[in-house]
């Protein structure tokens, strides 16, 4: 299908019903343009829910794939990791204070 919309002299443009309603285009969504050998493509902008769910769910592919578990609590799971010797060095090393 074609569509054609006429440009304003403030540089907007209308898009049409039917491509917005097929490409989910909503007001106030982030429009991003690229230069093609062609002409113009226009993208919306993923979301930064989009973005987060898209890198949530590449991570726990990897997760998967290498047979790891996530880690519940960050600050719990390095409590534990500075209980070891291993941590113990670690931290003393941040402090400025290792051998």
């Amino acid at each position: 299908m074609i569509y054609t919309s006429t440009l304003s002299s403030k540089g907007q443009t209308t898009i049409p019903v039917a491509l917005r309603e097929t490409f989910g285009l909503r007001d106030g969504d982030s429009l991003r343009f690229e230069e093609t050998n062609g002409g113009i493509l226009i993208k919306r902008e993923k979301s930064m829910e989009e973005r987060l769910a898209e890198l949530h769910a590449y991570a726990k592919k990897r997760r998967e794939e290498l047979g790891t578990k996530p880690v519940k609590d960050y600050d719990e799971a390095m409590d534990e990791y500075y209980k070891t010797d291993e941590g113990k060095k670690a931290l003393l090393e941040m402090a400025g204070l290792h051998d």
